[in-house]
């Protein structure tokens, strides 16, 4: 019997307003592998926000969690 590893993927887009996710990150980084982050690089705001999850992530999440911040937008600058 082959063994298939199953990888479970989660998106979420918080659309600049995070509040309504602020109770569900606990249980759903607590088992992450990694962590990928987008912001907008025309937006301060959204850097600022992406901070702020990083944080998140490494909060709630084990202490090999692999975090990736990627910038979108770049072409509207």
């Amino acid at each position: 019997m082959d063994f298939e590893p199953q990888v479970k993927l989660q998106l979420w887009d918080t659309a600049g307003s995070d509040r309504n996710f602020n109770g569900l990150t606990r249980m759903h980084f607590n088992d992450a592998y990694g962590a990928i982050i987008v912001y907008d690089c025309s937006s301060r705001q959204t850097l600022e926000m992406s901070s702020k999850w990083v944080q998140r992530v490494r909060d709630n999440s084990p202490e090999d969690c692999i975090i990736v911040l990627v910038e979108n937008k770049s072409d509207l600058l």
